[in-house]
């Protein structure tokens, strides 16, 4: 787990409420119910996302060679190389 950092929230004063009263049920602090809360369903957005991602996965993928006219490794050479200057100042 990463450091703790302090943040300010508008949130429906009813579901606050609701919030509380659930923290204090389980004899934990709003903040760590509230990050449970959060990562739960952060984590469910992502694995919604990967199946949805996923899902037609298996469906055949037709590639048609082109001709680059040279050697794919030495295309892949300069691009490797601009990028390496790039990040170089060069």
């Amino acid at each position: 787990m990463g450091r703790k950092v302090k943040t300010s929230i508008y949130i429906d004063e009813d579901v606050w409420l609701s919030l509380r009263e659930k923290a204090v049920r389980l004899g934990v602090d709003v903040s760590d119910l509230l990050e449970v809360i959060v990562r739960e369903n952060l984590e469910i957005g992502l694995l919604e996302l990967l199946d949805v991602a996923v899902k037609d996965y298996n469906a055949p993928i037709e590639l048609e060679p082109i001709d680059l006219g040279t050697e794919s490794s030495s295309i892949v050479r300069e691009l490797r190389d601009g990028r390496a200057n790039k990040l170089l100042g060069q």
